[in-house]
């Protein structure tokens, strides 16, 4: 939404859409002479009621020339959290759940694991997953 008022900005001349809209109510304005010698108007642009852009549009040549304002560079958002570590390979407590794991129940029962197998693994076996 824009609302346009005269240059020294003592009058309000209407709220409208756009400039767009506007256009035909200050091309009728220019033409009486309501707008002085060299027609011109100020704008404020408002979005969601907060004042955007304030500006000063000129009618020179038959046109309205509005000024061109820099675009509003948005910053770009990076992820909260850190890269995901990818798991290569399945880590066991014990010998005994790693040689469990490739048996279905009823081999489990059947195959176990003695005690000295059991003391030379000491740490936390590994099997790498394919």
């Amino acid at each position: 939404m824009i609302e346009v008022f005269d240059a020294k900005r003592t009058r309000s001349y209407g709220c409208f859409a756009s400039f767009k809209a506007a256009t035909d109510t200050l091309d009728s304005l220019a033409a009486t002479g309501q707008l002085g010698s060299v027609p011109a108007v100020s704008v404020a642009a408002y979005c969601s009621g907060v004042l955007q852009r304030e500006y000063e549009a000129v009618f020179v040549g038959g046109k309205w020339r509005v000024p061109k304002s820099p675009k509003r560079r948005m910053p770009e958002t990076r992820p909260a959290r850190g890269r995901r570590r990818r798991k290569w390979c399945k880590e066991y407590a014990t010998a005994e759940l790693m040689f469990r794991e490739g048996f279905p129940d009823h081999l489990n029962r059947s195959y176990p694991l003695s005690a000295d197998s059991l003391r030379r693994c000491n740490r936390k076996c590994r099997i790498y997953m394919q």
